[in-house]
């Protein structure tokens, strides 16, 4: 096996090792969190994303400021407002 690949696999670009990092972007935005108290609370989003076509995989995201605490209980709430940024085909990893 000559510089770590396999034979006649070097140049190979379905390889793994070949692939590149997909581009990835992050965002920020503020939205309402409506938590079933009454008045909705104001937050600030920020997510990463990276792009495959049509398809968009959230990598990292979470609430900034004074309300990060809410990321524990209301998570599912906040992907909600994500994927009302983002569109269709989004997925969380």
């Amino acid at each position: 096996m000559s510089g770590g690949y396999p034979p006649g696999a070097a140049n190979d670009s379905r390889a793994p090792y070949n692939q590149r990092e997909p581009k990835t972007t992050t965002e920020v935005f503020d939205t309402d969190l409506d938590i079933g108290s009454g008045d909705p609370i104001k937050i600030k989003v920020q997510y990463t994303y990276a792009e495959d076509g049509r398809e968009k995989l959230v990598t990292d995201y979470g609430v900034l400021g004074d309300h990060a605490f809410l990321m524990v209980e209301f998570s599912d709430l906040v992907q909600e407002a994500i994927r009302e940024q983002l569109g269709d085909h989004v997925t969380f990893e």
